[in-house]
This record gives C-alpha cells, structure tokens and sequence, in this order.
C-alpha cells in the first residue's frame, strides 16, 4: 500500500515512509549476502544514516515481554545475545548460550548471578574470584587476586605476585590516590607496619 503521502506498507497501512506488518510465526525480513568467493565485501550490511540530525534504532515490545538483539553461527542462532527484560527493566548479556552479565533495574552489576546484591556482585563456582592486572611498560607490572577456597580451607586470601608491598591507607581521592598516607603495610619480607613505612 502507498498512500497519498507517498508511505509505503507491506502487509498493513503505513504510518511511517516504510512500514511492515506480519501476524503469522515467521521472520519479518532477512538481510542475506550469498557470496561464497572473498573477492569484495565479505559481510552483510544494515546501516542508519542521518545526514544533518541524529540516528536511532528503537525495539519496543510489551511490559512482560523482552527485547533482544542475538548474534549467531551456523549451529545456533543465538549463541550470544543481547536482551532487556521489560517486566524487571535488567539488561542481560549472554555468551555462549548463557548469561554471563546482567544489569539490574537499581544499576547493580552481576557476574556470574541473575541478582546482584551490591553495585558489583560476582560469582564464581572455583577459587579464583577477582583480579586486578597492572600492564603498563613504566612503573612495573604485577597482579593482585582475591580468592574465596572452598574444600577444607574455607579462606579469603588476597596475594600480589611481584613481591612487593601490601598496603592500605587513606587518600583525598581515592580514584586518583591525592593525598594518600600508609596505615597499614605488609612487605615482601612479611613485616607488618602499622604508623610506619618502613616496618622492620
């Protein structure tokens, strides 16, 4: 259908330049690049352009329902998916064919758990449960690991694996450590300082 104001509809009247309309259980449109020879583009594109004002892409769907982008391969077609939950407002990122991390409605982050407790809440079914890697060429390198064991241990443990200092303290601004002063140190040598940088 094309009405007077020159929109097109398939399947529907329109109300926009192009609008789509299905109620039977099938894909609405398919995008396919049926090249087999690597001699050009190698990959099918769909592309928004606003040429002097902004672009968006809007998926809406009812209260209880979710919306979802899913990316797939030959043997599934949505091994990885990208979905928001209208009906709890969390946004869910799957890998694999399962949810890896979630975003709930408080802004709260999960790893590893569909309901975050705490800004950021991770879990994990081995020992290893957070790592902290300094990679930079200047000022050295090293990594620092929280790990909750299980079996007989039943311990937190936290290790820096360069030898040098464990250290906490108190700073102006933590994000940039301004200011910051020792009140606790644990050297490589095991000595513990409490009121001092240098404990022997």
């Amino acid at each position: 259908t094309i009405n007077s104001s020159e929109q097109v509809g398939i399947g529907g009247s329109p109300d926009a330049m192009l609008k789509v309309t299905h109620t039977i259980d099938s894909d609405t449109a398919i995008f396919e690049n049926a090249r087999t020879a690597n001699n050009g583009t190698d990959s099918v594109d769909v592309r928004i352009r606003s040429v002097n004002r902004f672009a968006n892409l809007f998926i809406t769907s009812k209260n209880v329902r979710s919306s979802a982008i899913k990316f797939g391969d030959e043997d599934s077609d949505a091994i990885g998916q990208l979905i928001y939950d209208n009906s709890d407002d969390s946004m869910q990122f799957v890998t694999n064919t399962a949810e890896a991390m979630r975003i709930d409605s408080s802004g709260n982050v999960g790893i590893g758990t569909t309901s975050p407790e705490t800004s950021l809440h991770i879990a994990n079914a081995g020992n290893s449960f957070l790592t902290l890697e300094r990679t930079g060429t200047t000022g050295g390198t090293g990594t620092f690991a929280i790990n909750m064991e299980g079996g007989s241990s039943q311990q937190t443990t936290m290790a820096y694996d360069d030898g040098g200092k464990l250290v906490i303290g108190r700073s102006s601004d933590p994000a940039t450590q301004a200011g910051f002063s020792n009140d606790f140190i644990l050297d490589s040598s095991g000595n513990v300082g409490i009121g001092t940088d240098s404990p022997s």
